[in-house]
């Protein structure tokens, strides 16, 4: 069976990806106050693990995306998010929606990068700056898609329900993306035939190095740890 053009399958990913979003956050903070019973420090809490786990596993789950592989940690990304919010949605108590968060933060550091890495790879750097701006506009149309849909569901079912829905539905993007997904154009940085544990290793020790080494990239680092869990805190309550 031939797959379809990259071009497209990414088109369809950032409708698919931007609609489940915003029907699970759409109804996320409502679950969390009314049906899960969180208090204030809690919803504080759960904010702040949430950015802490993109924090942290920013720089491995990068190394994947270039030692190994693009399309795997794309898929990798997208499954595990999909059991954050199934987690979340099933288990309405603090320690289950805590654990959540660090299943999202870690799937979405997965994807981040990579999905434009991976189309860039495959078409090239000026048809994919052309697909970059044509998502942009899809993206906002799947987001009012997946808003409404998570008021429908709302409203005649349960707060837990469009979360439910779009961890579903996440998991079932991933699976599609396994069919649909080509990786023609990707070329790994480790030497033909090596140990790639040792490759992610090795590459997560340089990008260290170069972090530790530039005291700029150590502020910014800095400033968007802090700005995240402030902004997480002030959104939360």
């Amino acid at each position: 069976m031939k797959r379809p053009d990259a071009y497209k399958v990414y088109l369809i990913l950032t409708f698919a990806s931007s609609g489940l979003f915003a029907m699970a956050f759409t109804a996320t903070s409502l679950y969390e106050a009314a049906t899960a019973g969180l208090n204030p420090l809690q919803l504080v809490l759960i904010g702040t693990m949430l950015e802490l786990s993109v924090l942290l596993c920013e720089v491995p789950t990068g190394v994947v995306a270039d030692v190994y592989s693009r399309r795997l940690s794309i898929i990798a990304g997208h499954t595990l998010i999909g059991c954050g919010f199934l987690v979340e949605g099933f288990f309405p108590h603090f320690l289950p929606i805590l654990l959540a968060q660090v299943l999202l933060g870690l799937g979405y550091t997965f994807t981040s990068g990579a999905t434009q890495a991976w189309l860039s790879d495959e078409i090239g750097e000026e048809r994919a700056n052309e697909a970059f701006l044509t998502a942009n506009r899809i993206g906002l149309v799947g987001a009012l898609v997946g808003m409404l849909g998570a008021i429908g569901l709302g409203s005649f079912t349960s707060t837990a329900m469009p979360i439910l829905v779009s961890g579903a539905g996440r998991l079932a993007l991933a699976t599609a993306l396994i069919f649909l997904m080509v990786e023609t154009g990707f070329k790994p940085t480790r030497p033909e035939g090596s140990n790639p544990f040792q490759n992610l290793g090795g590459t997560f020790r340089k990008g260290l190095l170069t972090v530790r080494a530039r005291p700029a990239l150590v502020a910014i680092l800095g400033v968007a740890l802090f700005y995240g869990i402030y902004s997480e805190g002030f959104d939360r309550l």
